[in-house]
Parts: structure tokens; C-alpha cells; sequence
């Protein structure tokens, strides 16, 4: 593939920041990719599932990006089937604070 997916895959599992693995995915959608763009949508619609699958130990900083990403992807029913819910739990004592 043109745009070299497997690099960004590579770069997307090593890195620690849940919220720079989701900035890079937003930031790659508005990418022209040219004659391939269905393919690079399949692929990048794959990667997001996968990273909200797969999220790493959150940091105070990312409930609100948790929140929103919940709010994007069809609320309560996508909490319950990622990471997301079980992030925003643990923290959600550290999300009052800031209420």
C-alpha cells in the first residue's frame, strides 16, 4: 500500500499516550491517498477499532478524551464493549475532582 500501513501500525502500538495514538487516527483521515482511498478507510477504520479495543493504562488527562470518543462512537453501548468503560471507572473518582 502507498501509504504504508504498517508503519503506522507500528507506530501506533509503541506508542504510550492513548490520546497521541487517537490524535495521529484523526489527524490520517484527512489524508489523500488517491486511487487507494477505499482501502485506506477500511484500514484505518480497522486501526481505530483495534486501538479502542486494545487502550492502555489511561492517564488523568484522557477521561475527557474518553468521554468524547464514547460520545462519537454511540455512547453507553460503546463503553460497555471497550476499554473506555472500564478506564473511565478507575478513574472517575480523579474525573469528579475536576467537576
Amino acid at each position: 500500500m502507498a501509504f504504508h500501513g504498517f508503519r503506522i501500525e507500528d507506530i501506533l502500538k509503541n506508542e504510550p499516550s492513548n490520546a497521541s495514538r487517537c490524535k495521529l487516527l484523526v489527524q490520517l483521515r484527512d489524508c489523500p491517498v488517491g486511487d487507494e482511498q477505499e482501502q485506506f478507510e477500511c484500514w484505518l477504520s480497522s486501526q481505530k477499532t483495534h486501538l479502542l479495543k486494545n487502550l492502555k493504562a489511561s492517564h488523568i488527562g484522557e477521561i475527557y478524551m474518553y468521554l468524547n470518543l464514547a460520545l462519537e462512537n454511540g455512547g453507553l453501548k460503546f463503553m460497555e464493549d471497550t476499554y473506555v468503560y472500564r478506564s473511565l471507572q478507575n478513574g472517575i473518582s480523579d474525573l469528579l475532582s475536576f467537576l
